[in-house]
Formats: structure tokens, sequence, C-alpha cells
């Protein structure tokens, strides 16, 4: 009797195993599809900042720095603490009135220059407290995506771009920081358009 319990024990073991070893299918390995890490992306929560008297809206989720320097200018940095570590460094010029065109020709050679000839989406807006204002966009740009442009008729005038450290190993997708550059676009978007 134990023999013969041994036995169908042994065959039921062997036909479980002989089950799970799927003899129709290939033993090749198959790649799984390329993965993204999951961020973290900053909720549309937002602070004044006080920029040489003039507010600007920040997302109140990034660290927010804001520096003089020289007599004519400020350096407001707004440090998105999430993947990427993105960073807007933006100037508020204050020029003489009438006298912001050789700022904003430099601010241009730059945006033009950083963005390289790379396809990118330019948006312009006015707002009702007298801004003109520019924002462009190279989502497959690895270092700055994101620049702005904004003046007045009283003088200021509020530049920015946005510095990326992605991982070089995501450097080239632009899937992969495609978030980010949204939350970020949003933010200027709103930044812009609130402007005093």
């Amino acid at each position: 009797m134990k023999a013969y319990m041994l036995a169908c024990v042994t065959a039921a073991l062997c036909a479980i195993l002989a089950a799970c070893t799927h003899p129709g299918h290939s033993a090749a390995p198959v790649p799984r599809p390329t993965a993204y890490p999951r961020m973290e992306i900053p909720d549309s929560e937002y602070v004044c900042v006080d920029a040489a008297g003039t507010g600007i809206l920040v997302n109140g989720n990034a660290r927010t720095g804001v520096k003089p320097h020289g007599d004519s200018c400020v350096w407001i940095d707004v440090v998105y603490g999430v993947f990427a570590s993105p960073v807007m460094h933006l100037t508020l010029t204050i020029c003489p009135p009438g006298k912001t065109g050789s700022v904003t020709d430099n601010r241009h050679e730059r945006m033009s220059l950083n963005l390289g000839g790379r396809r990118h989406e330019l948006t312009e807006f006015s707002t009702p407290s007298g801004w003109i204002c520019e924002m462009a966009v190279a989502r497959n740009s690895p270092t700055t995506p994101v620049q702005i442009l904004a003046r007045n008729n009283d003088g200021r005038v509020l530049s920015g771009a946005m510095v990326l450290h992605t991982p070089d190993s995501l450097a080239g997708d632009p899937e992969a920081v495609a978030p980010i550059i949204d939350a970020v676009t949003r933010d200027m978007t709103l930044m812009m358009k609130n402007l005093p």
C-alpha cells in the first residue's frame, strides 16, 4: 500500500512539474517595455514672491530664492524638488521706461541659442496689466525646455529658462520628463498672466 501511495504521489508531482514547464513556449527571454520612474509632480499651489516691488507668483511647493544683482536686476531661482531637479532661473531687469529694446533683443538671442534649432512651441499673449509675454517650450531639449520673456511699458523685463538635470539614461527621451515640462509650463503661464 505504501508503495502504491508513493507511486501516486510521485506521478502527481511529475504531472505538476510537467505542467509548470510550459513545453509549448520558447525559453528565450522577452524584454520588458521601457518603464519610466513614477514622478511626483508639483501641485498647483502658488505663493507671491516680491522681486524689487514686483509680485511674482511661484509654485508654493518649490524652494524660491530672490537675490538682487547690481542696481537694475533681481535673480529669482525657483527650485522644484522633484525628478530631474528642475530649476527655473528668472531675471527681473528694471530699465528706464522705453529702453527695454536691448534687454529683450539680448534675451531673444539667448533663447534662440538655447533652442539650438530645435522645434518648439511658441506662445505669445498680453495681459490686462500691460505685459507682453512669450514662452518657448522645446519638449525635445534635454537641458532648457522652457524659456520665458515678458516686458511692459514701465521698463520691467522678466526673462528666464528652466534647467533640467536629467540622468544620462533618460536625457534623449522627451517622454521621461514630459510631466515636469507640463507642470513648469503651467506655472510659468500662470505667473506671466498674473504679473502686476
